[in-house]
């Protein structure tokens, strides 16, 4: 009895110190200058929006964070490989908005997201705009990038997203036409 007891407690004791090893960094990837610079708002800023039917209000810069993250892996003790990020959250109150701008180094995770109140926008490339310039309100913005739902509902909700690199978001774009535009 004891044998078979004593077996059991080094099976079990040999379990527990292989599935609990610690996995080693195999590569490190820090978001570039350019990346950083990609998000342009600061902590504590204000920016202002008007809505296409003349209501106004600001977005509060609530947070401003960079941090590291893993890679996920399936098992715990892998090697992982770890990323900077830098993640700004913005809010309104009324209209109560809530926005999450991610960037991330590539290869992870697409690089730039854009999330408004739940829907999710993908940048598809951070050095190729998609225009050189655009009006919108009587100011001409440049190197502006679109972030678009390439399915969109019948519902009113957010369909598209107008970012520079100067500004952040000049534009919200509703299903129903209507739009926030950046009011500064």
């Amino acid at each position: 009895m004891h044998r078979f007891t004593l077996a059991i407690l080094v099976l079990s004791l040999s379990v527990f110190i292989f599935s609990c090893r610690k996995g080693v960094e195999t590569a490190r990837y820090p978001l570039t200058e350019q990346q950083l610079n990609f998000i342009p708002y600061q902590q504590g800023q204000s920016v202002n929006f008007i809505h296409s039917g003349g209501h106004t209000f600001d977005f509060e810069v609530i947070s401003l964070e960079r941090f590291w993250l893993k890679t996920e892996t399936e098992h715990p003790g892998e090697n992982y490989a770890s990323y900077e990020t830098l993640e700004v959250k913005l809010e309104s109150t009324e209209p109560d908005l809530q926005c999450k701008l991610t960037i991330n180094p590539y290869p992870f995770y697409s690089g730039f997201t854009c999330e408004i109140n739940y829907f999710h926008f993908i940048m598809g490339s951070l050095t190729e705009p998609i225009y050189d310039s655009l009006q919108m309100q009587g100011k001409i913005f440049k190197n502006v990038f679109v972030m678009a739902d390439t399915n969109p509902t019948t519902n009113i909700e957010i369909d598209s997203v107008y970012y520079t690199i100067s500004e952040g978001i000049i534009k919200i774009g509703m299903t129903n036409d209507e739009a926030y535009y950046i009011h500064n």
